[in-house]
């Protein structure tokens, strides 16, 4: 597999652990300390995934 896919999906990962934490699980407002960030580092790793540079074939 090549980095650049690698990347986006760490990010739509840690997005989709949150999601799954808030939303079917449920939290306190305790934790949204790290729910909040957590959706932010996914997203920014996934945006960044998708725009690195593409491997040569």
């Amino acid at each position: 597999m090549k980095t650049k896919n690698i990347v986006t999906a760490m990010g739509v990962i840690l997005v989709a652990i949150a999601a799954f934490k808030t939303s079917v699980i449920g939290y306190y407002p305790s934790e949204m300390v790290w729910i909040i960030p957590l959706y932010l580092i996914g997203i920014v790793v996934a945006l960044v995934g998708r725009k690195m540079a593409a491997g040569k074939p």
